[in-house]
């Protein structure tokens, strides 16, 4: 099985149960917003015969992203829709050529978040996510591909109707293809952000 095939079948499971959770329950709504720090891995480039063909190199970059969402009030459970925009620089060789260029990583994610209860002041969480990813590596090409991210963090509550936040995020796609090559991309996020409930 491929991963392209495994991550359209999470996505499809998961949809599925985003819609039965928000048909069925009491809601809290809110919305956040987070920015930080963003790592894509170093990765290979590989022909349609999967000969190696060259490789690529980013730097840290950064990641925005707003999302809209309901946290269920009878389960430790909030599902959301996520946009969000990454941005680092790449450098790296494709057939002997080198190359230089910015990428730039658009994302529209569901995500669904599982709340851990605890006694301290703040709250643990897990989190899982699927959606599709524009990807622009500049000379590189450009392309469209499902996506997946798993994650945790913790939030801090300001108040009664919001809170900060810090999550760790691994971020992986299907394989990139454009003219030249096939290319594999993951990416580990760390992110602050705000919520507001209403």
């Amino acid at each position: 099985m491929t991963k392209g095939t495994d991550i359209k079948k999470i996505n499809y499971y998961f949809i599925a149960l985003l819609i039965t959770l928000g048909a069925n329950a009491d809601q809290r709504s809110y919305w956040s917003l987070s920015a930080g720090w963003a790592q894509p891995g170093d990765t290979e480039i590989y022909n349609a015969n999967r000969n190696h063909i060259g490789d690529l190199e980013f730097d840290a970059g950064m990641v925005i992203e707003g999302a809209i969402g309901n946290q269920i009030s009878d389960l430790p459970v909030a599902y959301e829709l996520a946009i969000a925009y990454q941005q680092n620089e790449v450098s790296g060789n494709r057939d002997g050529i080198n190359i230089s260029d910015d990428a730039t990583l658009l994302t529209a994610m569901a995500n669904g978040y599982y709340l851990i209860s605890c006694e301290q002041s703040f709250t643990p969480y897990g989190m899982v996510g699927i959606g599709v990813l524009d990807a622009d590596i500049g000379v590189v090409g450009q392309d469209t591909v499902l996506a997946a991210q798993f994650g945790a963090g913790i939030c801090y509550p300001l108040d009664d109707e919001s809170c900060l936040s810090l999550e760790y995020r691994f971020f992986v796609a299907e394989d990139l293809q454009d003219e030249g090559g096939d290319i594999e991309l993951d990416s580990q996020n760390l992110q602050i952000g705000y919520t507001r409930y209403y």
